[in-house]
């Protein structure tokens, strides 16, 4: 009896590094742009479902984010998709490209040396070790159309089919329609014969609401650069659809904020493009017209929160990332040390209970301290001995000393205070009553010019007459006179001198 053949199903997760081609063969196998696509490295956050229908066969692709070294919680998170994805399914479509074969390209035609028994990249070694066991990998190379010389893909696809666990390797480029199709021919023999899980019509099972977050970072992927595409998540706060038009109001969530200007542009020129690049990508999706409004929000520190990836839609996965060990970074740790003690408390050595013996109620007794023996027991304090009567220091003191009386003669060799030595190097005889005493600093007579009667002339002030002023320090006597005798003459002027 003829037996229709049955159709085949299964569940085919694409997994490889960053940037090497998922998302692209994602579209092309499905006819319709539905993944993100830009050339920043990991574009893709989430696994997104794509069903693929074709007659007797439908396969359901399962995009992943790209295996990486996580410097956040974020990135931990998309290598958990990433692990959970490869576990649960019945194909694995490892993706990889000739980036690294062109480098060794270069390298080979400078030095002139043959190709080298290892063309496969080290990250793709290391990841190749961690997939699953027990699953069928068939390695997908793409961007074939990129390599110059034809003649070096030949080692690399040697190299692979010569591993165990690959299945098969397909060179393709995914840009092409006639690649595409042939890879999706040579996976369906690869996938278990049973029923179709989705219907024929069904593209994802993700809602219209999760693509319109997903188109508007792509446009910020598109048109910013550096840290900021990397920096920035999208929320969708309101989502209203009617027969004819959807309203849209997003949030964009940056780090940083410098990002929020960057995304702000200025006069809002940077968020309006790409409202405006958003809003057609969505519109097309929906078949409708679409309002899109936008705003940008400062949420330090988003990819390191976990309730904070939560609320903006990263969930996390239901295994952890040990099956990436070799490609995550693994956390420092500090040499164990005879010196130093362990932290926490150990598990053998629980503290008891402490028994405390139950309180017995005493009446209070209430002692009063005499200060009395603390005094007895402090040291005496030395005292000072008494001063001498006023009376007594009075008459100790000597009697005050007559102007007009003679000073007592100097000790020898003592000099006057505040004046220096004589040039004779005899101090001078005190001078006699009313007369200025020489200076011994001044030079000896006939030094400048003038004698000793004419300096004693100049130093012996005139008899001051009535109605005179008295001549300021160092003036002569006739300038003295001349303004007295102007002062008399015009006494305004000296009201106006004052």
């Amino acid at each position: 009896m003829f037996r229709a053949p049955m159709a085949r199903f299964g569940t085919v997760a694409l997994i490889g590094r960053s940037n090497v081609g998922k998302s692209t063969f994602l579209n092309a196998a499905l006819g319709e742009p539905l993944a993100i696509v830009s050339a920043t490295p990991q574009t893709t956050r989430d696994a997104l479902l794509g069903v693929v229908t074709r007659e007797g066969v439908q396969i359901a692709f399962v995009d992943t984010p790209g295996v990486h070294q996580p410097k956040t919680e974020l990135g931990r998170r998309m290598n958990a998709h990433a692990e959970e994805a490869a576990r649960t399914a019945d194909l694995i479509l490892f993706m990889t490209d000739v980036k690294a074969v062109q480098r060794r390209a270069g390298k080979l035609r400078r030095v002139g040396a043959q190709p080298p028994a290892d063309m496969i990249d080290a990250g793709d070694q290391k990841l190749l070790e961690r997939l699953p066991d027990g699953i069928p990998i068939v390695v997908l190379v793409n961007m074939i159309d990129k390599l110059g010389d034809k003649a070096l893909m030949l080692p690399l696809l040697e190299q692979f089919t010569a591993r165990p666990q690959i299945a098969t390797v397909i060179p393709v480029c995914s840009l092409k329609s006639d690649d595409v199709e042939r890879v999706l021919e040579q996976l369906a023999e690869w996938l278990p014969e049973q029923e179709p899980s989705y219907d024929a019509e069904t593209l994802t099972d993700r809602p219209t609401r999760y693509f319109a977050a997903e188109f508007v970072r792509e446009q910020v992927l598109l048109l910013t650069s550096r840290e900021v595409p990397h920096a920035c998540a999208v929320s969708i706060d309101a989502f209203v659809e009617s027969p004819t038009n959807v309203s849209i109001s997003a949030t964009l969530h940056v780090e940083k904020e410098g990002q929020r200007k960057i995304l702000i542009g200025r006069g809002g020129s940077k968020i309006g493009e790409i409202g405006q690049s958003a809003r057609a990508r969505i519109a097309k999706l929906v078949g409708k017209r679409v309002h899109l409004e936008l705003f940008v929000k400062l949420t330090p520190s988003w990819k390191d929160v976990p309730r904070q990836l939560a609320e903006l839609g990263y969930a996390q996965a239901s295994t952890s990332g040990a099956a990436y060990e070799g490609i995550v970074r693994k956390p420092r740790t500090r040499p164990a040390s005879k010196d130093r003690k362990p932290q926490g408390k150990s598990p053998e050595r629980d503290p008891k209970p402490r028994e405390v013996a139950p309180r017995e109620d005493k009446p209070r007794e209430v002692t009063t301290r005499d200060p009395k023996p603390r005094e007895a027991n402090r040291a005496p304090a030395a005292r000072e001995p008494a001063r001498a009567p006023r009376e007594d220091n009075r008459a100790a003191r000597p009697a005050p000393r007559d102007g007009n009386a003679a000073k007592p003669a100097p000790r020898a060799g003592a000099q006057p205070r505040g004046k220096g030595p004589a040039r004779s190097g005899e101090r001078p005889a005190a001078a006699p009553s009313g007369e200025r005493r020489a200076n011994p600093r001044r030079p000896v007579a006939g030094a400048h010019g003038r004698t000793d009667a004419a300096r004693a002339a100049v130093a012996t002030p005139a008899p001051k007459a009535s109605g005179e002023r008295r001549p300021a320090k160092g003036a002569s006597t006739q300038s003295a006179r001349s303004s007295s005798a102007q002062s008399a003459r015009s006494p305004r002027s000296d009201k106006g001198r004052r």
